[in-house]
């Protein structure tokens, strides 16, 4: 991967994690409730608001994100959220 990629990657990767977290405190939603929203383990969703990617997550995710929070994948990943740029 070029170095241009690999910084882009880990961009989006690095806002995909604070999104995870924002959307969560956000809208007060406790992590069991959040796993179950997102179709994955608690441990993973903690793992993930730590700024881990798991070995194994399914891109059903970004689907889920979609669904209860009307996100994009695309502004998932290239957004970092925050109060001044979320409208729902």
């Amino acid at each position: 991967m070029s170095h241009d990629l690999q910084r882009i990657h880990d961009q989006e990767q690095a806002n995909f994690f604070h999104n995870i977290r924002w959307l969560r405190q956000t809208y007060g939603i406790p992590k069991k409730h959040m796993a179950r929203l997102l179709k994955i383990s608690t441990k993973t969703l903690n793992r993930l608001e730590a700024g881990e990617m798991p070995a194994l997550l399914s891109l059903n995710i970004y689907f889920h994100i979609q669904k209860y929070f009307a996100i994009s994948p695309k502004r998932l990943l290239g957004t970092r959220l925050d109060d001044s740029n979320f409208r729902n």
